[in-house]
């Protein structure tokens, strides 16, 4: 949908909605509650959970926009595109003959890849391999050491070229920056050495 503005929250599906209990009833009610009251129009999905019928009739009861977060870094040293799409493909089979879910269906987003170890010439080949065989959006979410050298180390790889992006669509940056604000303890809890991370989209 064109003008639409999306708003969503990292990871918010029944990996993480906890709070209501811990059985997938529990899990999905608290999600529904959530997109009841307007809080999120757009949900990211892990592939555990992709292809689970009973979440697919909550995101088509609130119209939801859905991603396919491709977590895992594909390397092609270690196995073959071939390998590593199986289980994202075999899961967007669920849905590919749905047209509602379908049309709900945004693409694919990844997260701060590169920082992660994957190679320009692996992430180009993995989404031209999802934008020709779809026809849906890239969209990753990018550290902003992966492209400038602001707050590089020397443990961070070189930085993504333009030319990684052929097939990209979307784009979305985490900042790691100093928060100034009184009381701020300025610590790493992801274990980088890296002041609190701040998502902007």
């Amino acid at each position: 949908m064109k003008n639409h503005l999306e708003i969503t929250a990292w990871q918010f599906n029944p990996k993480w909605t906890t709070s209501y209990g811990s059985d997938m009833k529990d899990r999905l009610r608290e999600l529904d509650d959530v997109l009841s009251n307007g809080y999120l129009n757009s949900v990211i999905l892990e592939v555990e959970h992709f292809a689970t019928e009973e979440l697919w009739q909550v995101l088509e009861k609130h119209k939801t926009k859905v991603w396919f977060c491709v977590w895992k870094v594909f390397d092609s040293t270690k196995e073959t595109l071939e390998q590593f799409v199986e289980p994202f493909d075999r899961q967007v089979d669920f849905i590919r003959d749905n047209p509602t879910r379908w049309e709900m269906f945004n693409g694919f987003c990844y997260d701060e890849t590169f920082i992660r170890g994957e190679t320009e010439e692996d992430f180009i080949t993995l989404t031209k391999h999802f934008y020709e065989k779809y026809h849906k959006r890239n969209f990753p979410v990018m550290a902003v050491l992966e492209f400038c050298e602001l707050w590089r180390t020397p443990t961070i790889p070189p930085q993504v070229t333009s030319k990684a992006f052929e097939y990209v669509t979307d784009v979305a940056f985490d900042v790691y920056a100093i928060d100034v604000r009184d009381g701020a303890t300025n610590t790493s809890e992801r274990g980088t050495g890296l002041p609190e991370a701040q998502a902007i989209f």
